[in-house]
């Protein structure tokens, strides 16, 4: 059987995860196991000086969660390899966006998104992320918290709002706060 043959089957055995749990995770394993390493090449490829490596294996992670929730989502107009390559695109670049919408958390104090080339430059990221981990430890447990959601977590504010049980514009303004503060405290280090 070719591989794309293959693939259609395991989606189609993922499909039926309500009625055949065990079957529906070896297919999900075995299509992992298969497509995993050309999703990682293929964001590597294109979103190289983008993403981190961390960034590539989180997104290649949520393309066989997604896999695994919406298996009836393909429709047979490609082979599923571009199926999963266009899952990855869509989350790397959704989180491209998000990241340019609402700002990094460190816009006053960037953190390269690219593994550091050098010694002295990977002394100086390990430098800078001791010094926000410092900051970060100094606000309120409450700030910390609604930091760690979002940009940690990387929470929506929906799913913020439900967990906190408040409203999406208290969420809001929360982050809003808690960046203020974190600014203020990395100031007060000498950072800006």
């Amino acid at each position: 059987m070719n591989q794309d043959k293959q693939d259609i089957q395991y989606l189609r055995d993922i499909a039926k995860r309500h009625t055949h749990p065990a079957k529906a995770q070896s297919a999900l394993d075995d299509l992992d196991a298969v497509h995993r390493q050309p999703i990682r090449r293929f964001l590597s490829a294109k979103f190289k000086s983008t993403l981190t490596s961390e960034d590539m294996e989180d997104i290649t992670q949520q393309v066989f969660l997604k896999v695994w929730e919406q298996a009836t989502g393909f429709r047979g107009e490609g082979t599923v390899r571009a199926w999963l390559f266009g899952i990855a695109i869509r989350l790397a670049l959704e989180l491209v966006r998000k990241r340019q919408r609402h700002g990094n958390l460190l816009e006053r104090y960037p953190v390269p998104t690219r593994e550091p080339e050098t010694p002295e430059q990977r002394v100086l990221l390990e430098d800078r992320r001791h010094q926000l981990q410092a900051a970060i430890e100094q606000l309120s447990p409450r700030d910390q918290s609604i930091l760690r959601l979002r940009y940690q977590l990387e929470c929506s504010y929906e799913t913020m709002a439900r967990q906190l049980h408040v409203s999406i514009g208290t969420v809001k303004s929360r982050i809003h706060r808690a960046k203020q503060q974190l600014a203020k405290r990395l100031s007060d280090l000498g950072i800006h």
